[in-house]
This record gives C-alpha cells, sequence and structure tokens, in this order.
C-alpha cells in the first residue's frame, strides 16, 4: 500500500529505508587523456546526487604532471546515505590547468543501489557518456548499514551536526545580502566552527570505532587460518579415524 506521509525528499518520512555509509578509497588512475598537447594534472571529485539531505562532495589533491599513471595517497571519504533508493555515486576528474581552473576529463556515474564492496576499476566516460579508451580509476568500497554498523546516538547525533552545519553555512554566505548586524554574524561563524568541530570528534569516534571492529574480525580470520595450518594432514587423517570407530 501506498503510504500518503512518505516524501523521498523529506528525511523524516522515510520508511522501512535502511540508511547506508559508503566508504570509498581512491587509489589511482590511468590514460587520463587531455584535449590537446602537454600532460594532465588530475583530481577527482566524488559525490553523492540524490534527495538534498543526501548530497554530499569529496575532491582530491591534485596529482601534477602525470595523467598516465597518477596516485592518491589520502583521497579516503565517507559519506551517510539516507535514502539510497534514489542516490548516485558520480565521479569526475578534473584536470587543474596553470591558472588553477578545472577542465573536465572522464566521469562514471552508478546508482548507489548497485555498488559492492571491494576493490573496483572504474571505466571512464566522456562528457557523451562514451567509454574512453583505457581510462579509468582503481578504488576501494566499503558499505555498511549505518544504523547497525554506528552506535544510534552517535549517527543520530552526525546527522544533527550535518543538517546543522549546512544551515550555520547558508546563514554565513548570505551575510551581506540579507543585512546581518555584525554580532549576528560573529554568533553564525562562532556556532559553525564550533559545529564542525564537534562533527570531526563525532567522525573520528565512529571511524575509531569501525577500525577496531574491523581489525578484530581480521584478527579472528588469522587465527583461524594458523590453527587450520597447524593441523597437519596426518592429524587429520587420526582424528578422523577416531570419529569413525566411535
Amino acid at each position: 500500500m501506498r503510504d500518503p506521509v512518505y516524501d523521498p525528499f523529506i528525511r523524516n518520512t522515510l520508511r522501512g529505508v535502511d540508511p547506508i555509509t559508503v566508504t570509498l578509497t581512491i587509489f589511482g588512475g590511468r590514460h587520463l587523456p587531455k584535449a590537446g598537447r602537454g600532460i594532465a594534472s588530475p583530481f577527482v571529485e566524488v559525490e553523492i546526487i540524490g534527495a538534498e539531505y543526501d548530497n554530499s562532495k569529496f575532491k582530491t589533491e591534485t596529482v601534477n604532471d602525470n595523467g598516465l599513471n597518477p596516485l592518491w595517497t589520502k583521497a579516503e571519504c565517507e559519506f551517510d546515505v539516507a535514502n539510497p533508493e534514489i542516490a548516485f555515486l558520480r565521479f569526475v576528474v578534473q584536470d587543474e590547468d596553470m591558472f588553477g581552473d578545472p577542465n573536465f576529463l572522464g566521469q562514471a556515474t552508478y546508482p548507489v543501489k548497485s555498488l559492492r564492496r571491494g576493490f573496483r576499476s572504474v571505466p571512464l566516460n566522456n562528457g557523451h557518456n562514451e567509454e574512453i579508451e583505457m581510462a579509468s580509476l582503481l578504488v576501494y568500497i566499503d558499505i555498511c548499514n549505518a544504523r547497525e554498523d554506528d552506535d544510534e546516538d552517535i549517527y543520530n547525533n552526525i546527522v544533527t551536526l550535518r543538517d546543522k552545519t549546512q544551515i550555520l553555512f547558508d546563514k554565513v554566505n548570505n551575510i551581506g545580502r540579507d543585512h546581518t548586524s555584525p554580532e549576528e554574524q560573529n554568533k553564525y561563524m562562532a556556532e559553525l566552527r564550533h559545529t564542525e568541530e564537534e562533527l570531526l570528534k563525532l567522525n573520528e569516534q565512529r571511524r575509531a570505532r569501525r577500525n577496531k571492529s574491523r581489525r578484530g574480525a581480521i584478527a579472528g580470520i588469522t587465527n583461524h587460518r594458523h590453527m587450520a595450518a597447524r593441523k597437519t594432514p596426518s592429524s587429520a587423517s587420526t582424528s578422523s579415524l577416531k570419529s569413525l570407530r566411535h
């Protein structure tokens, strides 16, 4: 039955939709073309496009003069997607010219629901959505259920702080246009700094908790492999004989 209250663009009306967290690491690219002569200085923009409350963007550093096989060492980002049913993940590779302006090189767009965990090669398309021969990015994708993987309070606090940050950011950007008094301007900017600091602390707390959980899982797998390696074929056959005799 259709829910008359449901509106995909209003987060509070979502029912039966599990929010997810997409953690993405960009390692490198290859054969990134540049129109005309010269060598590209690429950077990558990654964004979630969906409902307004999910829209978010991340930008890597620029790799100077290397369009053949650029590598990124600090290119990890995290996106909380409350409504993955209507969200897309988009990669845009840009070339930074000598004036610092971006020039389009290639792009790729995928529905968030189609993403899978693991290392992935991302083929790039041109502005007409035609595949660019041999051009691609190497990325690692991790996906988890945000509510199950996080403490409920941490998740709700992060969502609240992100909404507050966006509201304050809009107010700061409108300073000078809406005749805001100097006292209000200072108040908005101070609140924005404080909110961003609180959000950073919560994200670090969440990241530390997830890393601890992953290390525990990896340790469990490693111990299991060590135990299996210690079990020699002779001891395995002996234990099998004992079980058969009994």
